[in-house]
């Protein structure tokens, strides 16, 4: 929700709001938690009304924004993905694990991750950083979405379409990633696994079948296009290219911090597994845009375009030179070897 939808004030605990021992048999959460679980979920919809009013908003045909310079946008991101990191410390450390409200705050925080990394007007092509965030996150979700339909059935992750949108919109996110590694970083060690595809198909042909319309389908042809065009792709380079690790996220190591180059170095698997962990502890990783971070993202999109790595189009090319536009006005300069 955008936050001048939020005009009110946030609830407080009151006396009303206790429960007795029989409720308490049956919200034993709400007993001890009260209010916190509402009050945290709004500060993260808040968050995501400040990615819907700054990342993804509307540009020009030139690809120019008329609000607010890249640098700004830059600025708002470091600052989102701050909160973002604040926000899930706090979810952590409230004694939730083990519970299904935690699980769902988990789903939810993962989503809000990809809306944030994910290809937008603002960054169209996204840093490897934001790849492979975007491939933590997709991943991660859809196996919490896999436990929990386990435990509660599929009627606990895809009982609207709302949901049923998350579910394709976190599995083509999923897809995304891989097709940017084949595509921007094809010697990068990378496990290129469709195991976390066929489990999205697997969750979207439930959903179907629990919303009773036959309709969507069309959706999962989509997919399963998709899927198939990506893997086929992949097939023959993960035999020459890749080294399987069986942990099926990463990116290549030039954005990665010096010591779990060392550990990748002396170790491949266990370098990257380092890497993984680090995203595990800090899910939102090291993803400042401000001074060396923006350079460093402005240098691996030159490189994109430079070597004619993607096929562009129109908006895309229209989007670079605004970029480049609005960078060179403001006075910075892109490092190169990064």
């Amino acid at each position: 929700m955008r936050d001048q939808a939020i005009d009110t004030p946030l609830p407080s605990h009151s006396p009303i709001d206790n429960l007795s021992a029989q409720e308490t048999q049956v919200a034993s959460l709400f007993q001890s938690k009260s209010i916190w679980l509402f009050v945290h979920l709004i500060e993260l919809r808040r968050m995501s009304g400040r990615i819907l009013e700054s990342i993804y908003i509307a540009r020009a045909q030139n690809g120019h924004c008329s609000s607010m310079s890249f640098r700004e946008l830059c600025t708002i991101s470091d600052e989102l993905h701050r909160k973002l990191e604040k926000w899930k410390v706090e979810l952590d450390s409230a004694g939730l694990e083990g519970s299904r409200e935690y699980r769902f705050m988990k789903v939810e925080y993962f989503i809000m991750l990809l809306h944030l990394n994910r290809p937008s007007p603002s960054f169209m092509i996204p840093s490897q950083n934001m790849v492979a965030i975007c491939s933590h996150a997709s991943s991660s979700c859809l196996r919490e979405w896999e436990a929990i339909a386990a435990d509660h059935g599929i009627m606990a992750i895809c009982r609207c379409y709302r949901q049923f949108h998350d579910i394709l919109m976190v599995g083509l996110a999923r897809l995304y990633c891989d097709w940017h590694i084949q595509k921007v970083a094809p010697h990068s060690v990378h496990n290129l696994s469709s195991e976390e595809a066929t489990l999205c198909i697997n969750l979207l042909e439930q959903g179907v079948v629990t919303l009773r319309n036959s309709s969507l389908s069309k959706f999962l042809h989509l997919f399963n296009i998709l899927k198939s065009k990506i893997y086929s792709i992949t097939n023959t380079a993960m035999d020459v290219d890749m080294h399987p690790t069986g942990l099926g996220d990463t990116i290549g190591t030039a954005d990665w911090p010096s010591e779990d180059i060392q550990a990748h170095a002396s170790n491949p698997q266990a370098g990257l597994t380092t890497h993984l962990a680090s995203l595990d502890n800090n899910d939102a990783g090291d993803l400042r845009l401000g001074s060396d971070g923006l350079n460093a993202y402005l240098s691996q999109i030159s490189n994109i375009f430079d070597n004619e790595t993607l096929d562009s189009d129109e908006m895309l090319t229209a989007w670079y030179g605004s970029l480049l536009n609005d960078i060179g006005d403001s006075g910075a300069q892109p490092t190169t070897g990064l």
